[in-house]
């Protein structure tokens, strides 16, 4: 056991070997590349193959730029983003090698201007600025439109909050970034800029490599930066972004050929052409776990940590204006990759890793047993259709399945087309792509295949054929008196014991509502989604619930006091309707005519306060101002179908209908002080529950093809106190928002929110205070005109 132990902790412990057949591994991978390139509306890619010797492959695919048909190669240069972060996490493990700096110094030792501290007042270190694990997150507003300088913002952002506890979870945040390499010019006297040129780029050949801005969007081999409008299938061209202000978070710009140095770099622990630059114990430093993202992705100083087949798996993406980048190692078995592109967020960003794994390493699709292969003699009708994913991150949406090219493809929203293997023995259709992901399908001789079943990380995750209406393994009525609230005192929420697709569920907030199995002999019923977690409820000799208790893995780690029951027969929708009286709120809104607003805005984790004048006329139009001094101003107009916004933080942006959809949304205001129908498709009555003490009725608003957004309206007098949205990530997802609204006063008839609060992980807490409102105060409509169409 020792032996086994010393061998797989040893970094050499899987040795390298040339995978064989590697011409046709390398034509398969080129194929593989190019066909995902062509579905992911990538118009060009840079991509370097590397082992700890050299170059394997390297070469472009694609467009550098679309107008003039100039093709991408090696050469054709990129914005990497934040696989810059690695280069500066890398400086800094050469100045520890060198006794001028240690991981774990308090950063305010180094860099005077850095004074913010942890949640309870705990020291922030370097290693915690490199990790993203000090409860603050990005403060992109401090950076975003390049007006600031790098020693402006890190004193603005001394005025910060913290979102979350100090070394609590993952936040990811650049200006931390910017304290880290700032720490290193301090202590070496010398800029960033500088020391990233001098200690690495120059020692590893990287010469067309550059962090600065003039140098890189001058170059004329630069690939033209595009964004894909997924309306109007076309690319759109985004200007550059200059973020010098914070560039040791992300202002690199390099080819394949450069990064393929890079990354051989990296597989040989800090070891160039026979030389160490930097230890290998600084270089696997950076490799080590320092927060995990979740069960199964840890975070270390610049680098994702994860597992592909038992092996380390190590990469990191990069995202900026017009431009994706990735990094993958496995240093283990000794190759790594460099991929980077032209399109903002592709999807192929997400999945290029185990594209080359398992073109490199697995099997080629000559070799595969034949129930790997597409087999044609499969009928795939029965398993073609939409299934209903009603749990995070898609939360309503359907995966698609779908028959490409004889073999059985899902669709998932915001990710893009997966390609399954055929069946194995136990019926279940693994990844092309990775073996850890697989599908199953649960079928019936009276329903057929009714479910489709995600299988990732030890989760069984149930996707009902739309349509289909689940059948319970157990009588409902027996199912009633577990139902209610109980106390999850540990985590500071109600769990809700509910019926679900006509079974015992639990609503974990925060988490999702699992489903339960029918009990075992000694009470215990497992949560479909987690064979590992069950739950068991006590009763008294009366029948009333006593208490829940949680177990995991056969350890019973929470137990849950019963609070109280819930209402059986609650009303219907138009019973509630009556209750919040949308129609009524709707005309006395409706008479204003349209109104003009003045609040004050703060956004608390980056420590900076504005202003934002708001116009909205009868037709719920509406322009918009958000002036936030020397960090930039933004303006946009909404109208009726089309809309624009002309911002110092993005390039000007004209918004289609969803856009507009999502704006209104998320700014909130007309949803709480109007009729909120108008603004959904479908409303859905989910139920009644609490929010911060207060009961309200839970309502769900289905717009398009969004995920419902879920609004909770105050059961005493009706007024809109919080909504659960989503942002859209610009293909790349969706990101959860909260919106809660407090102190409604009545002006002319109308209640209004005098406070409004915004919330996400990415951004933190906005929180707006309403100084003056002039119902009647309409905007002219010459305020709706698109600057960019005035000649």
């Amino acid at each position: 056991m020792m032996l086994a132990t010393l061998l797989l902790s040893s970094p050499w412990a899987i040795l390298p070997q040339e995978p064989d057949r590697l011409d046709e591994r390398l034509a398969l991978l080129e194929q593989r590349i190019e066909e995902a390139r062509i579905e992911h509306n990538m118009p060009s890619l840079g991509f370097a193959l590397v082992n700890r010797d050299g170059v394997i492959w390297q070469g472009g695919f694609g467009q550098a730029d679309l107008e003039s048909d100039r093709l991408a190669n090696e050469n054709t240069l990129y914005a990497i983003g934040s696989t810059t972060k690695a280069f500066t996490s890398a400086l800094i493990g050469d100045l520890v090698d060198e006794g001028l700096i240690t991981w774990d110094v308090p950063i305010r030792e180094v860099v005077p201007t850095w004074t913010l501290q942890g949640s309870d007042g705990e020291v922030i270190t370097v290693r915690d600025l490199l990790s993203h694990r000090t409860g603050y997150p990005r403060m992109g507003l401090l950076f975003g439109s390049g007006k600031v300088g790098s020693k402006r913002i890190l004193e603005v952002a001394a005025n910060a909050k913290p979102l979350r506890g100090y070394h609590e979870t993952f936040l990811y945040n650049n200006v931390q970034y910017l304290a880290a390499g700032t720490a290193a010019a301090y202590i070496a006297n010398a800029s960033w800029e500088k020391l990233i040129e001098v200690r690495i780029l120059d020692p590893l050949g990287m010469t067309s490599t550059t962090s600065s801005f003039p140098r890189a969007v001058n170059d004329s081999r630069r690939a033209i930066g595009y964004r894909w409008d997924r309306d109007d299938k076309t690319h759109e061209i985004m200007p550059p972004r200059n973020i010098s202000n914070v560039g040791p978070a992300g202002s690199i710009y390099s080819n394949a050929a450069d990064m393929g140095h890079w990354v051989q770099f990296q597989l040989n622990r800090g070891s160039w052409n026979g030389k160490q630059l930097i230890s290998t114990e600084s270089v696997q430093e950076c490799w080590k776990s320092n927060i995990d993202l979740s069960s199964e992705v840890g975070y270390g100083m610049g680098w994702m940590l994860r597992d592909w087949q038992g092996q380390r798996w190590i990469e990191h993406g990069g995202n900026i204006d017009g431009y994706s980048a990735k990094v993958g190692l496995l240093p283990d078995s000794g190759y790594g990759f460099v991929m980077l592109c032209n399109l903002n967020t592709a999807g192929l960003q997400s999945r290029i890793d185990p594209l080359v794994w398992e073109t490199l390493l697995g099997n080629l699709p000559s070799d595969e047993p034949a129930e790997g292969k597409g087999d044609r003699s499969l009928d795939l009708s029965p398993y073609i259709g939409k299934f209903i994913a009603d749990f995070p991150p898609f939360n309503g949406q359907a995966l698609e399945t779908i028959d490409q090219k004889g073999k059985l493809a899902v669709i998932v929203p915001g990710q893009g087309t997966f390609t399954l293997k055929s069946p194995d023995k136990e019926g279940a259709w693994a990844f092309v792509l990775t073996d850890t992901i697989k599908m199953s399908f649960q079928q019936s001789e009276a329903d057929g295949v009714h479910t489709m079943v995600l299988n990732q990380n030890g989760a069984t995750l149930e996707m009902p054929r739309e349509g289909y209406e689940v059948v319970g393994e157990i009588p409902i009525s027996s199912l009633r008196p577990y139902l209610g609230k109980y106390d999850f005192k540990e985590v500071d929420v109600e769990v809700t014991a509910l019926i679900k697709n006509q079974r015992l569920a639990v609503d974990i907030p925060g988490e999702m509502i699992y489903e339960l199995h029918p009990p075992d002999e000694e009470g215990w019923r497992t949560m479909r989604a987690m064979s590992f977690v069950s739950v068991r409820f006590t009763m008294n000799d009366d029948g009333t619930p006593v208490k829940m208790e949680l177990r995991r893995n056969e350890s019973v780690d929470h137990v849950m006091p019963f609070l109280r029951a819930l209402d059986s027969a609650g009303p219907t929708l138009t019973e509630i309707y009556d209750l919040l009286d949308p129609a009524g709120r709707g005309e006395a809104y409706a008479a204003w005519g349209g109104y003009s607003a003045d609040l004050q805005i703060l956004i608390e984790q980056a420590g900076v306060t504005g202003t934002v004048a708001i116009a909205t006329d009868a037709d719920d139009r509406s322009v918009s101002i958000a002036n936030f001094g020397e960090f930039g101003k933004s303006t946009s107009a909404i109208g009726l179908e089309s809309g624009w916004i002309d911002s110092d933080f993005e390039p000007f942006r004209e918004l289609d209908q969803s856009d507009i959809t999502e704006v209104r949304e998320n700014s909130g205001i007309a949803i709480a002080i109007g009729d909120f129908r108008a603004s959904y498709d479908e409303i859905v009555l989910e139920g009644k529950s609490s929010s911060r003490d207060r009961d309200c009725w839970v309502l769900l608003g289905k717009k398009e093809d969004r995920p419902p957004a879920k609004l909770w309206f105050d059961c005493e007098n009706g007024d809109l106190i919080r909504i659960d949205t989503n942002l859209d990530l610009d293909g790349a997802g969706y990101l959860p928002v909260r919106i809660r609204f407090r102190n409604y006063r009545e002006i002319e008839g109308v209640n209004v929110p005098f406070n409004v609060e915004m919330s996400n992980e990415a951004t933190g807490r906005s929180i707006l205070q309403l100084k003056s409102l002039r119902p009647g105060e309409a905007p002219n409509l010459s305020a709706f005109q698109n600057p960019k169409a005035v000649k």
